[in-house]
């Protein structure tokens, strides 16, 4: 691809394939810093249900979200490519901490508080 391109561009081309490469590579530090982020902030925040939408187990950056649905359209709803991104990006999984437990003792269900 590069050979073709440095062969129509003449003198340009070991200049501009030098840009593409360039661009090619900061688009993987800004998705690796942003990957960071939401990683630090997920190890700050516990996770929780909410009633209606389930539980929060992972967040991805937008970038991230907008090219695999490109590349796989509607991949996002398949449970088990969602398990796939978490198990390859560890940093994506929200950790759960129940606010409130519930034991069942002789079929009756009480609600206990979870620990501070």
């Amino acid at each position: 691809m590069f050979e073709d391109l440095e062969e129509d561009l003449g003198d340009l081309g070991p200049l501009v394939k030098a840009e593409l490469v360039a661009g090619i590579n900061a688009e993987r530090y800004f998705a690796q810093q942003a990957a960071e982020r939401i990683e630090e902030a997920n190890s700050r925040l516990a996770a929780s249900t909410v009633d209606g939408l389930g539980q929060h187990v992972m967040s991805v950056d937008l970038t991230t979200y907008h090219y695999w649905n490109q590349k796989y359209p509607g991949c996002w709803q398949d449970k088990n490519f969602r398990a796939e991104v978490m198990r390859d990006n560890p940093g994506t999984r929200v950790r759960y901490e129940p606010r409130n437990g519930s034991v069942r003792i002789d079929g009756f269900r009480q609600h206990e508080e979870a620990p501070a």
